[in-house]
């Protein structure tokens, strides 16, 4: 009996061996396929708003109030705590292909539903792309970041200056790039993507469903009377977006955005699409408008490492200028357009339509980055985002559903000042200040004086990076 006993738990063993063998690896407790990677980091933050703000904008730096003329937080000042900015990514190292290998990744934050208790916030999803990657370029497609621009600016709240001066988004995209390497320190890099972006804004409508403002400011309930039957509906066709950037290891390396070491970077980047306006009750097709841009980044190693992980005593320079249209989705301009010519479609007048006049922005930014100690970073910055159109093409009309009486913004400005301090390997401390600045004025033969209106920002965050 006792032989027979063994013999079956000889057996069984056997068998769950040979199952095993066919069950995928397992990595970090967690089943793949493929060697699967988890990563990411737990972020608190205490935040002060010299402005008073919605939850949800804890991080958001919106526009600040110009002495009510086009609030965007009521009077008074706020304090909040969240952990909205906490994010997780999944990362598969999967088999070789052409010689090459492949690479795939997912990565999310925490802020998929605004304006909810802090308690209970959402999870989002921000990357999601396989890649193909050989020595000397790669091929990637799915969601990552776009090419337009190449600063971030390295604020502890993490929007890192989007609409100020460092436009930057996440979009579907099928990318390319190929690396001509010159010799052991010099390159240069060549990067094409065709991009699905989000021309007006998450793709809304221009004017809302009745009851709710849209993009233009008008209810759509508004043009009930005037014989319109549907919304109108934006279609967008992909944009192209292209970077180059020679790249060179001779001036060393010096810390960027998070502290990250890299080596010296010349790059110019460009953009272009069109975004299509379609109404039903206007006569037909509205042709919409083109989007581009382009524009010229730098990093510069200053104080550079003795190697790449030495960062004590080192420091970088980085700046950016651009100029870009209707290019509202990612923060590169303030707004798609400005006005439709004498009619406007926001209002009760239609009968002009076919002219809108895109908004136009210049863009600047700069920030100094340096590390005293291996653990302690100081960064400074300053961006900026200016409209470039003639006060004439912004629109000269009232109305308390009119781009705020005729308002619009001159400038987007920002100013920072943040330490930040790893503990070990894994716990980092940071504080910050932030000055943020809206400059209006008023369009077309509108009346009265420019406005300004600031939020003063200070903030105190602690992350755990796993």
């Amino acid at each position: 009996m006792k032989k027979l006993m063994s013999l079956m738990a000889v057996v069984s063993l056997f068998a769950a061996t040979t199952a095993l063998a066919d069950e995928p690896v397992q990595v970090s407790n967690v089943f793949s396929k493929y060697k699967l990677t988890i990563g990411g980091y737990v972020k608190l933050d205490y935040v002060y708003n010299s402005n008073q703000q919605q939850p949800s904008n804890y991080f958001n730096l919106v526009t600040p109030d110009n002495g009510g003329i086009s609030p965007k937080g009521a009077a008074g000042d706020s304090s909040t705590m969240g952990v909205e900015q906490t994010r997780l990514w999944f990362k598969v190292d999967g088999p070789g292909i052409l010689g090459g290998k492949s690479t795939a990744l997912i990565e999310g934050d925490f802020f998929a539903v605004p304006n909810v208790v802090e308690s209970s916030p959402g999870f989002r999803l921000r990357q999601a792309y396989g890649a193909l990657d050989w020595d000397n370029g790669q091929l990637l497609f799915g969601q990552t970041w776009e090419l337009f621009g190449g600063m971030l600016a390295n604020t502890v709240d993490m929007r890192s200056g989007e609409g100020m001066g460092t436009p930057w988004n996440r979009e579907p995209m099928i990318k390319a790039t190929y690396n001509q390497k010159f010799d052991a320190d010099n390159s240069l890099s060549y990067v094409g993507a065709i991009v699905m972006p989000q021309q007006t804004g998450d793709n809304s409508a221009i004017m809302a469903n009745s009851g709710t403002a849209g993009i233009l400011g008008t209810n759509w309930s508004t043009l009930g009377g005037l014989g319109i039957t549907q919304a109108p509906v934006n279609t967008n066709v992909p944009n192209f977006e292209g970077q180059l950037t020679f790249k060179s290891k001779s001036l060393g390396y010096a810390p960027g955005y998070l502290g990250a070491m890299k080596e010296f970077n010349l790059m110019a980047f460009g953009l272009y699409g069109h975004a299509r306006y379609d109404y039903t009750g206007l006569g037909g097709k509205i042709d919409g408008e083109d989007s581009y841009g382009y524009g010229l980044y730098a990093f510069v190693p200053i104080l550079p490492s003795k190697d790449i992980k030495n960062r004590a005593n080192t420091a970088s320079f980085e700046a950016q200028i651009y100029e870009a249209s209707n290019m509202v989705w990612n923060g590169g301009t303030a707004a798609p357009f400005t006005q439709v010519g004498a009619g406007q479609i926001y209002g009760n007048n239609v009968a002009n339509a076919s002219a809108i006049t895109p908004m136009k922005d210049l863009g600047i930014a700069a920030q100094l980055i340096y590390y005293p100690t291996q653990q302690m970073g100081l960064t400074v910055g300053f961006t900026d985002r200016i409209a470039a159109n003639r006060s004439s093409d912004f629109a000269n009309v009232s109305g308390a559903n009119v781009l705020s009486n005729g308002n619009y913004n001159k400038s987007d400005s920002m100013i920072y000042t943040n330490i930040a301090y790893d503990i070990n390997a894994a716990v980092r401390v940071a504080a910050e200040y932030q000055n943020v600045m809206t400059t209006y004025g008023k369009g077309g033969t509108s009346t009265g004086a420019n406005t300004t209106g600031v939020d003063n920002i200070g903030r105190f965050s602690m992350y755990y990076f796993f």
